[in-house]
Order: structure tokens, then C-alpha cells, then sequence
């Protein structure tokens, strides 16, 4: 008889049934057991399998086969394997049926049920399709249903969300099917949104290969000191010792690697029982783990053992007592953690387990543990628990954190982590954990073993498949990046930035010391921050209250740094202060400020000063009851005062005092001395006043240069000319000439003055040549002020006469005739070469402006 060919759905998929049912039958039952997965009852995630290295069968369908058993008799032989829950014999079976009835719907969509149970996505997944395909009447709806669940659990989101958009649109769909598949719905859109935005402050890496991780399944890795304890599949044991019997059984053992070398058995294993889930606590005195049995056949029992550490040696485990492992039920997973709040060295022990009173399924219990090994009645964490199956807990001690898997919560496909902060007592909402720690297959065994670094399990791709496409878990070690945290301190009275603050960072629940930084010029500072972490930061100022924040960095922001920002309250109100230039009102920087403590208007003390710097403006801590006087001083600038009095001051209100400096260029310009002709101006009178303004007497002074010099160097020798020229030349131009712009530029600043609102008063002196008599010159000499108070009155198109008229400019004569001439300057009329035109005679005809008096009008 000629071999049939398997249907195409089948091929590279399937082969014939040898002596590996039984081996599987006894790995799934064992794992279900242990607790490392459970079945699924609805579109939730198929259980994971071990990978063991098994002789493949030969080939896919051969003579023996075809005169083997009917297809009636496969497909019942299937049904009850299905019914034990096991999955991959009955898978085997219906395909061993198909070979046969390539095109029996009932029965491929049984395979594919069997196949999805069994872990065998790909599979399954095209079993469902050729249902799709060949179900014209539409008896096997679920199928659609399923065919998006697998594609789901292998992270096929987009043609999941298709095709359970195309079961919800099924009018003989199954109602709770159709509600589920509208949840799985938005499941679908928030996977792919989770895929968008993994955590990438996360390195992840598949650990020792070949060495942790093998071709079977290793999965509850856990660290204590330079040793690393996990389970693992790869030790098995051919020989059922208890029974002598076949089939053959798997034993699952606790392995140790010290500092990543080769693997170890750990003493704590037993030849012919299962040894699992390695848990210590806290200060390592105590360890937990699991033993299990064959009970019959296929079903198997858990137990939890508990052995204390005596001198450095653990000690043989003892079976906690059946308030702990419950008759008839699993208990499995166990993990240690402190009770918080406990001062005895109370322990609380997580445990999974799915005896009666939880919430469906398998669910995380608690029981609390005292110093002397005794157990209180365990709990259900009715928080954290959901009607489906909730495992492998992980307690952080130092965090206060509960880490488990769960397929009853929003899942990118199979059994994803999940985080819940134990507070006062209870647990928190709970929280998923981002891509990559989560992936759209069985992601279990969440360990911290550090601030940034934890263990976890997962079958994700990638892992060996032990046949088929149903793949193992492996260990992986994810490595947390360094965090950001910013604080930032404001003015809580101004919400303004506030520089010179000093941050200290403690982190709670731990011992270590805190550290500070100071903000200087600016009002931040940046620490390193470590996950799922409660940071106390306080910020303190000098003159302020200082403001206290906690930071938790368990829900991570988008780009990895936390801000703190702190306000503090002045003890010392802050008086802002700014300071501008008088005449233009541009800000002027670089200004004293002086704070002086008044009372009663009399200073009692100076408080404080300061500079502005590069600014303008600065801040100065004062007491609300208190009154101020405010100084402003700069360099080259008159300075300026104002008065902060009673009742300025009020909470919650800045108040703001301006300085305006009026820059003292005036002064730059003194002495400006301005030079006369012999008997100018009027020559050959009496007279104390003069029309004439000192511009034209300037003016035609300057044209008699040139007599000056022909008449004072007439007959000196050539030398002598020479030098007498020079020293009249240089008179007339830097003296007369430098007086008279120097006058100019003096008008100039004096206009600016004036109109920032100064009353001026010049003081003009005038001088006079002992030529004439003295009644003389001091008629000359007041007649010289009179030239200089009429260019006042003249000069700039006359912008000086109405503040003349007003009395805001002021020149007043101080007349000195020739009292003040130095008794060498020539005073022979007979000799008026020396006594007119010698420049020691000529400079005694002068008018200086040697002072002037500036008063601040009181307006701004």
C-alpha cells in the first residue's frame, strides 16, 4: 500500500505518535503542577513547555501507521488524552486521524485546540486558518476567535486585531467570546502602543548561554552573594526509582553556578523527587523550596520545605505544616519578604497555590512567618488576585514591592509582569512593566537581586523549541540604566527661580548617607536615580524655610528624568531692587545697594549689601514690621535714596523700589577756564556788566594770534623767536581754543541735567591781568562772568534761558580781580610786550567755572 501524504497544514508540523507521549504527558502534567504555567480556558495565553532533547521519530507517516488503528480510534485515544490535559498526545492523535480525513473540520479544529493548549502557536494558528477555510457552514466560529489568540501570543498584532474585528462582526458568535474579543480589541491597539515605546533604559541579555541556559527549560533565578541558584530541566533521571515502572519521568533539580562557571546539582536535591523554586530570605538565614511527587500516572503534588542556615551549612528541609501545603492542592513559588513595619524579624511568605477560597485559578497567598519558623493562616492578596492565574510573586524588601506575573490583567499576549507597592499595609494599583521586560509570550519569574539589575524567565523568541514551534524559557538578566532626577528650587512668595540653594537627596528605607549639592548661580542641581526608589529631597537657603519633597521613581517618565521642585518661604521677605540711569532710564548695571534698618527715621543698622552684578536688579531680605533706606552708589554717578516705610511691606506681595543714578560727567568737565583779550570784554570801561557773550569775544581773541606772536618775538634772536612762537602757539590752541570746546561739551551734559529736573548752580570766577589798577580789573572781571552767564543765555538756540528765568540755573559771579595773580606776572604799561602779549600775562585774563552745587528736585 502506497504512504499518504500528510494535509499541508500539517506537514513540517506534525510527526507520528512514538514513545515520546508518554514523556510528554508526565512534562506537561509536571509543569502545571509545579506551578510554571497553567491551562487557559479562554483566549488566554496557552501554557509554556520545557525543551528536551528527545531522538526524533522517524518519519512522518510509514507502513506501521497505515495498518495501525482506525481513525475513529486515534481521534478517541485524542479526546482522552485532551481530556487529562494532555495536549501533545492529543494533538499527535488528530493528527494521526487527519492523515486519513485530511478535510474532517471537527477534527482539525480539535488539532488546532489541542495544538494552541499545547503551546504549538504556529501551528495551531494554521490549523485554525484551514478551519476558516473549510467551515462553509460556519460550525466552528471559534476558530476565528482562537486564530487571533494565537496570533496575539506570538506578537502578530495587526492580523489579530483583523481577525478579531471578524469575530465580533460573527452573528452566531459565542457571547462571552464576542465580549472578550471587543476587550482584546483595544488589547491589541495597546500592544502595538507598548511596542512603540519600550523602556530604553533597559539592557537585556539572555545570560551564559550554554552554560545557565541550555535546550531545556531553566527558569526562577535567584542571587545570593557570588551564587547563583535557578531550576532547570536539563538533569533527567531515566529511571523512576520509586516505581521501577515506565513511562519514563522528567525530574526537575536545583542547580548552583558560582561566579558563572558550570553549573552544579545543589545538595538540597533528592534523586527521585522534583526540586524547585529556590527562595532565602532576606538576611539569607532561611531558605524555601519546593519538593513534588508523582501521585499515580500523571498528577503530581507540591510541597513547600523550609531549612535554616547553621554554620554556614543548610540544614535537611523540613515540610511546613498543612496549614501551609493544603491537602489536595498545589502549593508552589515561594518567596521571602520582610514585614514591613515589624520589629520582631516577622517574615511574610508569598506563595502560590490553587486551593480553595481564592479568586480562580491559581492565586499569590501570604502568610506571615515569626523569628522561631512558625506560620500564621495565609491570606489571599485579594488586591492583587484576578479570576485567572496569578503567579510567581517576587517581594522586594527594600523597595516594599510585589512583583508576580499574571494572565487576568491586560497582557501583550501571554503571562505578562506586573508591579504593586505595598503601602500601610496594602497593596497599591498595580502596574504592567514596558516592553522589554514584558513580550507577547510568558514573561515569569520577576527577581530584583539589586538597585538595577533583576532575573526574570520568559519563552519569547529566541528560546530553543523543544519540538514543533512550543519553545522553553530561559533566563534573562535585565540591567536597569542610570536615572536622571532634577531638582529645582523656587521663591514660594514670587514663584521666581532661587539660586544659592543647597539640595540633599536621602533615600528612604536605606542606610546609605545622603548627599547634597549646591545650585550656585542657578536654581537646579542633577542626581543619579535608581527605579522603583522613594527619594527625600530638601532644599535650604539661608534666610528661608526650607521645603521637603518625596520623589518615587517606580513609573518611569518618557525621558528618564524625574523633577522635584521645591518652593521655599523667606523667613526674610525679599525687597526686589532695581537700578536704572537717570537720564535715559536704561537699566544700569553693576550698582551697590545698601539696606540700611531704620527706625523712627534714624539708621540702626546696616543689614545688607549687595551688587547687581551684570544686571539691574537684585533682591534683599527684610522683616515686614521693619522700615528701610535704600543706597544705590556707582562710580562716576551721584547716588540715590529711597525709603521703604510702614505698611509697604505685605505678605505674599513682591514690592519693588527703583534707583535712578544720575551719572556725574558734569564734574569731568571742571575747571573750564575760558581766556580773554587784554581789556576785553569793552575795552576802556568801567563798567561791571557786558552785552557781549564769550563766544564772540573768543571769537575775535583767536583772529589776534598772529599779532600776539609778530609782537611778542620782535627782535629775539632766531632761538629765542623760535621758542617764544611755540609757547604762544601752544597757548592759544590748547588753552584758548581746548577752553572754549571744553565750555561746549560742558553745555552739552549740563542740557541733560536740566532736563531730568536739577537745579544748577555754577560758580564762575573771574581773573584779570595786574596790568591796570585794581578798581580796574575787578569791574574787567565781573564783566568776563557776565560774557560767560550770556552764553549761557545764547547757547544750544537758547535752551538754557528759561531755566535761567526760573531760577534752576543759577551762575554766580565770585570776582578776583587781580588779587590772585602771582606776583612775577608783568605788570609795566610801558612794556606791553610782556604785560599784553607774554602768555604768563595772558593767562591771568581769564573766567573759570571751578564748581558747581546739584540739587534733585523731587519728581521722577
Amino acid at each position: 500500500m502506497s504512504v499518504r501524504t500528510a494535509p499541508p497544514f500539517l506537514q513540517n508540523h506534525f510527526f507520528p505518535f512514538t514513545t515520546m507521549r508518554n514523556y510528554s504527558v508526565s512534562i506537561l502534567i509536571l509543569l502545571f503542577q509545579i506551578g510554571i504555567f497553567v491551562s487557559v480556558s479562554t483566549a488566554q495565553s496557552p501554557m509554556p513547555l520545557p525543551n528536551t532533547k528527545v531522538e526524533q521519530p522517524k518519519r512522518a507517516f510509514d507502513n506501521q501507521t497505515v495498518y495501525g488503528p482506525s481513525p475513529q480510534a486515534f481521534e478517541k485515544a485524542g479526546d482522552k488524552s485532551f481530556e487529562n490535559k494532555d495536549f501533545y498526545s492529543a494533538m499527535r492523535y488528530y493528527g494521526n486521524v487527519l492523515l486519513a480525513e485530511e478535510n474532517n473540520v471537527a477534527v482539525i479544529f480539535k488539532y488546532a485546540e489541542s495544538a494552541r493548549q499545547f503551546g504549538a502557536f504556529e501551528s495551531a494558528g494554521d490549523a485554525y486558518r484551514n478551519v476558516a477555510s473549510l467551515d462553509a457552514e460556519k460550525k466552528f466560529p471559534a476558530a476565528i476567535f482562537w486564530l487571533a489568540a494565537v496570533e496575539k501570543m506570538q506578537g502578530k498584532y495587526d492580523p489579530a486585531y483583523q481577525h478579531f474585528k471578524q469575530f465580533v462582526a460573527m452573528t452566531n458568535a459565542d457571547a462571552k467570546m464576542l465580549e472578550e474579543a471587543k476587550t482584546e480589541l483595544d488589547e491589541c491597539i495597546w500592544a502595538m502602543e507598548q511596542f512603540s515605546n519600550p523602556d530604553a533604559g533597559v539592557i537585556l541579555n539572555r545570560i551564559l548561554d550554554n552554560k545557565i541556559n541550555t535546550a531545556e527549560s531553566e527558569f526562577g533565578a535567584v542571587q545570593r552573594g557570588d551564587t547563583m541558584f535557578y531550576s532547570s530541566f536539563r538533569v533527567i533521571d531515566w529511571k523512576d526509582i520509586s516505581s521501577k515502572t515506565r513511562p519514563v519521568r522528567p525530574v526537575i533539580k536545583i542547580m548552583e553556578s558560582m561566579d558563572g562557571r558550570e553549573p552544579a546539582i545543589s545538595p538540597m536535591n533528592l534523586p527521585d523527587r522534583h526540586t524547585a523554586h529556590t527562595a532565602f530570605s532576606p538576611d539569607g538565614e532561611w531558605m524555601i523550596f519546593n519538593q513534588c511527587d508523582y501521585v499515580g500516572e500523571v498528577k503530581i503534588n507540591c510541597e513547600l520545605f523550609l531549612s535554616k542556615k547553621f554554620e554556614k551549612e543548610w540544614l535537611t528541609g523540613v515540610r511546613l505544616p498543612d496549614i501551609i501545603n493544603f491537602k489536595d492542592s498545589t502549593t508552589t513559588q515561594p518567596n521571602f519578604g520582610l514585614a514591613p513595619g515589624e520589629t520582631d524579624g516577622s517574615l511574610v511568605l508569598y506563595f502560590v497555590s490553587n486551593r480553595p477560597g481564592g479568586k480562580g485559578g491559581m492565586d499569590i497567598w501570604k502568610s506571615k512567618m515569626t523569628a522561631d519558623g512558625l506560620f500564621s493562616v495565609p491570606e489571599n492578596l485579594t488586591e492583587i488576585n484576578t479570576p485567572e492565574d496569578d503567579i510567581t510573586p517576587f517581594f522586594d524588601s527594600r523597595t516594599h514591592i510585589l512583583y508576580f506575573s499574571t494572565t487576568g490583567r491586560r497582557s501583550l499576549g501571554g503571562f505578562d509582569i506586573y508591579k504593586s507597592a505595598l503601602n500601610a499595609g496594602k497593596f497599591d494599583s498595580v502596574q504592567h512593566l514596558d516592553v522589554p521586560f514584558n513580550s507577547s509570550y510568558n514573561d515569569i519569574y520577576f527577581a530584583m537581586q539589586g538597585d538595577d539589575w533583576a532575573y526574570f524567565s520568559s519563552n519569547r523568541q529566541g528560546a530553543t523549541p523543544i519540538t514543533e514551534d512550543a519553545c522553553c524559557y530561559d533566563i534573562y538578566k535585565a540591567e536597569y540604566l542610570a536615572l536622571k532626577m532634577e531638582a529645582l528650587s523656587f521663591s514660594k512668595i514670587t514663584r521666581d527661580p532661587l539660586s544659592e540653594v543647597v539640595f540633599t537627596v536621602t533615600e528612604k528605607t536605606s542606610t546609605n548617607p545622603p548627599f547634597s549639592q549646591y545650585s550656585g548661580d542657578t536654581n537646579r542641581a542633577e542626581f543619579e536615580a535608581k527605579r522603583d526608589k522613594i527619594y527625600q529631597v530638601i532644599a535650604s537657603k539661608e534666610g528661608y524655610r526650607a521645603d521637603t519633597v518625596l520623589v518615587t521613581t517606580s513609573e518611569l517618565p518618557l525621558d528618564r528624568k524625574f523633577v522635584a521642585k521645591l518652593y521655599l518661604e523667606p523667613t526674610d521677605f525679599a525687597l526686589n531692587v532695581r537700578t536704572f540711569n537717570q537720564f535715559h532710564k536704561n537699566p544700569l548695571p553693576g550698582v551697590s545697594i545698601r539696606l540700611i534698618e531704620m527706625k523712627d527715621k534714624v539708621p540702626v543698622k546696616e543689614k545688607d549689601e549687595k551688587n547687581t552684578g551684570t544686571g539691574n536688579e537684585t533682591d534683599l531680605a527684610v522683616r515686614l514690621e521693619s522700615q528701610y533706606m535704600i543706597i544705590g552708589t556707582k562710580d562716576k554717578f551721584f547716588p540715590d535714596t529711597v525709603m521703604v516705610v510702614a505698611g509697604e511691606l505685605k505678605p505674599g506681595v513682591k514690592l519693588t523700589k527703583n534707583l535712578f543714578l544720575t551719572p556725574s560727567s558734569l564734574n569731568n568737565f571742571l575747571p573750564v577756564a575760558l581766556y580773554f583779550d587784554n581789556d576785553q570784554p569793552d575795552r576802556n570801561t568801567r563798567k561791571e556788566t557786558t552785552l557781549q557773550a564769550y563766544d564772540q569775544t573768543y571769537h575775535s581773541y583767536v583772529a589776534r594770534k598772529g599779532t600776539f606772536i609778530s609782537t611778542f618775538t620782535a627782535g629775539l634772536s632766531a632761538e629765542k623767536k623760535a621758542d617764544a612762537t611755540a609757547r604762544l602757539d601752544n597757548f592759544f590752541n590748547d588753552d584758548v581754543t581746548g577752553g572754549y570746546l571744553k565750555l561746549d561739551n560742558f553745555a552739552e551734559n549740563l542740557g541733560l541735567f536740566m532736563e531730568n529736573g536739577y537745579r544748577v548752580e555754577i560758580m564762575v570766577k573771574g581773573f584779570a591781568s595786574p596790568l591796570s589798577s585794581p578798581a580796574y580789573n575787578l569791574a574787567l572781571t565781573k564783566r568776563r562772568i557776565a560774557s560767560v552767564l550770556n552764553y549761557f543765555r545764547k547757547a544750544k538756540g537758547g535752551i538754557f534761558n528759561p531755566y535761567l528765568i526760573s531760577g534752576q540755573l543759577a551762575v554766580t559771579n565770585v570776582p578776583f580781580g587781580e588779587t590772585l595773580a602771582p606776583p612775577n606776572v608783568p605788570d609795566n604799561p610801558r612794556d606791553r610786550r610782556l604785560s599784553i602779549y607774554s602768555v604768563d600775562a595772558s593767562k591771568e585774563r581769564r573766567a573759570e567755572i571751578l564748581e558747581i552745587r546739584l540739587v534733585r528736585e523731587f519728581k521722577n
